[in-house]
């Protein structure tokens, strides 16, 4: 899936966003309270993904986190297992997998539960061009120039590199931060997307798979939208993209 990357850069204030950290504590169902802690629920999860996405997984799919915590409710595993699914696309999304099937299952006649997410996630992004700019008083400068020279050499992900979300953010910190390091103490980042080219998607299935299973086109949307099992609403789909199949 080729990814089309820009990053604008402003030499002004600085300004720089920190990522929302994770609760430490498991969310609680709204009945959870009212189950005794006697009658605590126990499972285990075993995954079966790549072991390079094991990590990330482990990380951010709370029904993973979660499986040792001592005053596990019924409620409260249902209310778990229900956003896993979502949790774990999202989740390889950020290793530049966003075609992933997950799946998972709960064998209640085991003790404990033996539950099992699996995720086949499918091809990884790569970028297909990468474009950075940079405006104001750098742009002219000659100590300026080199500093966006710098940054452009070192820029990461360049055409043909697998996209991952951590190396997009870092990437985008240290373009800034080489920038203010030079004599643009204001530097800072003014706007930046990834997105999908959907010319380049329908280019790149021909190459790999029968001409009558290539799509007649290919839309970008900035969201699928999904039910409480973290399933794609494909009539809903349909209904709110509807003009794009007129």
């Amino acid at each position: 899936m080729p990814l089309l990357l820009a990053v604008p850069l402003l030499l002004a204030s600085p300004a720089r966003a920190d990522a929302p950290e994770r609760p430490d504590a498991p969310p609680q169902a709204a009945s959870a309270s009212s189950e005794s802690s006697a009658e605590a629920l126990r499972y285990r999860v075993t995954v079966d993904a790549p072991d390079a996405l094991r990590a990330t997984l482990d990380q951010s799919v709370d029904l993973i986190r979660w499986q040792t915590y001592e005053e596990m409710t019924e409620s409260l595993f249902d209310a778990l297992t229900q956003k896993a699914i979502a949790q774990a696309k999202e989740a390889v999304a950020t290793e530049g997998f966003f075609s992933a099937n997950v799946t998972v299952d709960v064998d209640r006649a085991a003790r404990p539960l033996a539950v099992t997410v699996r995720v086949t996630p499918g091809p990884q992004a790569r970028v297909a061009t990468a474009r950075l700019e940079v405006t104001g008083a750098a742009a002219t400068d000659d100590a300026g120039r080199d500093a966006i020279a710098r940054v452009r050499r070192e820029w990461p992900l360049s055409a043909g590199a697998p996209f991952r979300q951590s190396v997009w953010t870092s990437a985008k910190s240290d373009a800034v931060a080489t920038l203010a390091g030079s004599a643009f103490a204001s530097a800072k980042l003014t706007a930046s997307e990834a997105s999908v080219d959907p010319d380049a998607v329908t280019s790149a299935l021909k190459a790999k798979i029968a001409n009558f299973k290539v799509p007649k086109a290919v839309f970008v949307v900035p969201e699928l939208p999904r039910n409480a099992m973290g399933k794609v609403q494909k009539n809903l789909l349909r209904e709110q993209h509807k003009a794009l199949f007129a």
